[in-house]
């Protein structure tokens, strides 16, 4: 990967020189500087802005809030947010690959293969229905639990993948 690949991947994912590390419906991050190291090279990728305790607080009470609302939406409503998920997933495919690639080291084969298991979980198939399988029993052991949204999506129906 050049760095002129490296450059283009971070700048289309909106990803600064120096980026706040949480979200809760703002970005911030006020905490300590935390270099972002590739194992590729050992070069700084990017510089993260971690959040401090207080902050995390606040994201913590914000998706506390956003699950209430979101279980009082209606399937076919939840459904087309995890579809539109799904599509801007296959649109930043290979930014995120090659994000994946930096962070971790992996091959960007490897890197584009973690992002198109989060696709899958987003698509109503088969085989959508058998990655949210496999990552539920690949994280069963943690406390992060994998659960399967109804998507209102009509019996036989597929969402293209690509």
């Amino acid at each position: 990967m050049t760095a002129t690949q490296t450059h283009s991947c971070l700048e289309t994912l909106g990803i600064n020189d120096t980026s706040p590390g949480g979200f809760a419906g703002e970005w911030m991050g006020s905490g300590p500087a935390l270099e972002v190291i590739t194992p590729i090279d050992g070069s700084r990728i990017a510089v993260v802005r971690q959040v401090t305790e207080q902050e995390y607080d606040r994201i913590i009470q914000r998706a506390h809030e956003a699950f209430l609302t979101w279980r009082t939406l209606p399937a076919p409503k939840r459904g087309e947010i995890v579809r539109q998920l799904g599509n801007r997933l296959r649109a930043l495919k290979a930014d995120l690959g090659q994000l994946v690639t930096l962070e971790t080291g992996k091959i960007i084969a490897e890197g584009e293969g973690e992002v198109q298991e989060m696709i899958l979980a987003t698509s109503a198939t088969v085989d959508g229905e058998a990655t949210a399988h496999f990552l539920a029993r690949r994280y069963q052991a943690s406390e992060v639990r994998v659960s399967r949204i109804a998507r209102g999506v009509p019996e036989g129906g597929r969402a293209r993948i690509g």
